[in-house]
């Protein structure tokens, strides 16, 4: 089981970061890599037909909801195999994506989730960029709960929160929330590969496409 204080935030205009964060960390959670199976599960979200092999999905995945709850291995995709004790002894643990799809509330989802921080009274200043994101940070001495965002605030095309600091506890310290066509994706991924985000992004949405059923 993951613990989760370590990613809470008690700001109420940043309330959707706990949310997305927490999602993400239940994903991770629910996983059991010791059943995996060769079934092919079919799934439609936001009219979009998956078919998915059983091993990707976790246990907390409900196949009558629109939402789908699956574990990969960065960089290639597949599916997670060894227990999280197993992938920290082989230094691979930072490899492991929780994913989360839904439908897309509204057409503009991520400008409005953009717009939204920017509107925050306790957004943080801006201290540098990571690619095409602005990278925003609470300074070390801030007194209150401090937020680590990358947020891309032209084109909305990703909004990250991550943790202040790499910890050794099997929680992801990161959540990236990105949007394609009627779809919204919420990743949660260990800090260590977060400079890989623009990566991670493209073969997310390449490996939920190859997943269409035909």
């Amino acid at each position: 089981m993951f613990k989760l204080d370590n990613i809470i935030v008690c700001v109420p205009t940043l309330l959707w970061l706990v949310l997305l964060s927490v999602s993400v960390v239940l994903v991770l959670g629910a996983c059991s890599p010791e059943k995996k199976s060769d079934e092919i599960i079919q799934k439609t979200i936001a009219g979009k037909k998956l078919c998915i092999p059983a091993s990707y999905l976790n246990r907390g995945d409900d196949p009558s909801t629109e939402t789908l709850l699956l574990t990969v291995m960065y960089p290639d995709m597949s599916p997670q195999i060894k227990t999280w004790k197993e992938l920290k002894e082989t230094n691979e643990y930072y490899k492991r994506i929780g994913l989360m799809l839904s439908p897309k509330t509204h057409k503009d989802s991520m400008k409005k989730i953009v717009e939204g921080q920017l509107k925050s009274p306790v957004l943080p200043p801006v201290v540098g960029a990571l690619d095409s994101l602005v990278h925003r940070t609470h300074p070390k001495d801030y007194n209150g709960a401090a937020l680590d965002l990358y947020m891309d605030e032209i084109s909305y095309a990703s909004v990250i929160s991550c943790t202040m600091k790499e910890t050794d506890f099997d929680v992801p310290q990161c959540t990236q929330n990105f949007d394609d066509n009627d779809l919204m994706y919420r990743a949660s991924y260990e800090k260590k590969i977060l400079n890989e985000q623009n990566s991670i992004r493209e073969k997310i949405l390449f490996f939920i496409n190859s997943l269409t059923c035909q």
